[in-house]
């Protein structure tokens, strides 16, 4: 009778922590360090759809797609309060699937927001490959622009994420359009991202295979793992995925060989540009002091974004030299900086600017575009500025556009050139 009555007491101590818990996800507000107050409930209501296969008939089998669902829907409903985790195991055709994904058209409305994973097979030319997947036939495949993207179109959720792990899935970004040009130091930053309407997609790599098992913890795939250990390491309150997007592929580039994820914006799905999937933290929110009333979110300190210019959907960098870094550079030039073109590259990976940490160097293409809008411009240089395209003939060569006449050459990596770094897919 004791033990029985110990066992009540820890049963009702657990359920009320759980109330206590789900009162702050319905009442917390959130103030972000750009000063902006949220309530919780403005962001609407959270679904997930996982989608797994493992087990083919016709194709080899899987190990990882199973856990890798199961972990991602948890940690979703427990931590990030989605309302809603369906798991949909193996799913024989396309008409099955395309029921489900119907079925969350019908019932969801302009305030909800979806969540789409999926992990399986695909095919080079845009397929998810389901169980009854045919090796040279399309019997058992779906579509993924005729099917999944109409889909996005047609539904009513303000915010729908497409997450791919498959190979070949980085189809799925091929028509994307450019990233958010909002900054977060933006006073309604986050106000901005969720009234503007999105479909975004993260993939677990580009045209290529991707690995079934991660080799430091062969229980989930090396993406699954990067994506997890994303979302649990997390320190802030409120974030969107492209802000968080850089710690995942950062991860899955460690531990593979040539597998790079991709993050971008769904062309003709009805996406707005400048819109974003937002996720709320509340184990983040609820260990927050006075959390029933306001929730700071930990957030990077904001960079000033008087040194940077978008022009065409891609955010470049437009700053002068600064002394602060006079470290990283060989010479002062009033517009800018000069560097030999390893350190170029290497300057552009690592710097952080705006609020960004995914700058790169620009191609030769992307800076032939640059020059032909230099007047929008602030801190410009009528010089020769480094591209990431090595000579084709040589690769100790690599090309540099002249922002004098616009014309394009190629001389030795050795040689110094201005570097100016922009953020964007290419």
């Amino acid at each position: 009778m004791k033990q029985l009555l110990i066992l009540l007491v820890l049963l009702s101590t657990i359920a009320l922590n759980a109330d206590d818990y789900r009162t702050i996800q319905r009442h917390t507000s959130i103030v972000g360090n750009n000063g902006e107050n949220h309530k919780i409930g403005d962001f609407g209501n959270y679904y997930a759809l996982l989608i797994y296969v493992e087990r083919y008939q016709n194709l080899q089998n899987l190990h990882t797609p199973k856990k890798d669902v199961n972990a991602i829907a948890k940690i979703l409903k427990d931590r990030y309060g989605f309302t809603e985790t369906r798991i949909v195991p193996n799913p024989k055709n396309s008409d099955e699937l395309i029921g489900v994904l119907d079925d969350f058209k019908n019932r969801l409305n302009s305030n909800d927001n979806l969540l789409i994973y999926y992990a399986g097979h695909g095919s080079k030319n845009g397929y998810w490959q389901l169980v009854d997947a045919q090796k040279r036939t399309r019997v058992g495949w779906i579509s993924v622009k005729e099917a999944i993207n109409q889909t996005l179109k047609e539904m009513r959720s303000k915010h729908i994420l497409v997450i791919a792990d498959s190979c070949y899935s980085g189809f799925l970004t091929r028509d994307g359009v450019s990233m958010s040009n909002l900054s977060p130091n933006d006073k309604r930053y986050y106000s901005k991202l969720y009234a503007m309407k999105s479909r975004n997609v993260l993939t677990s790599g580009s045209l290529q295979p991707v690995l079934d098992q991660d080799p430091t913890n062969p229980n989930h795939s090396v993406f699954a793992n990067g994506f997890l250990k994303m979302l649990k390491k997390n320190s802030r309150a409120i974030f969107s995925l492209e802000e968080q997007y850089p710690k995942v592929k950062r991860y899955v580039r460690l531990n593979t060989e040539n597998q790079v994820p991709l993050y971008g914006d769904v062309k003709l799905t009805g996406h707005e540009d400048g819109g974003d999937f937002i996720f709320l933290d509340r184990k983040v929110i609820s260990k927050t002091k006075n959390s029933d009333t306001i929730v700071k979110s930990i957030e990077p300190k904001p960079h000033s974004t008087k040194y940077t210019t978008t022009i065409n959907g891609k955010m470049w960098q437009d700053e002068p030299y600064t002394k602060e870094e006079e470290k990283a550079y060989k010479k002062d030039y009033e517009y800018g900086k000069v560097l030999k073109w390893d350190n170029a590259m290497k300057y552009c990976k690592n710097l952080s600017l705006g609020g960004y940490s995914n700058w790169r160097l620009p191609s030769k293409e992307e800076l032939q575009k640059l020059y032909k809008n230099k007047n929008q411009l602030k801190n410009v240089a009528s010089s020769g500025y480094w591209s990431s395209t090595t000579y084709a003939s040589d690769s100790s060569h690599a090309w540099f556009v002249n922002f004098n006449n616009g014309y394009d050459y190629w001389y030795s990596k050795t040689y110094e050139y201005y570097v100016r770094c922009v953020r964007g897919r290419q």
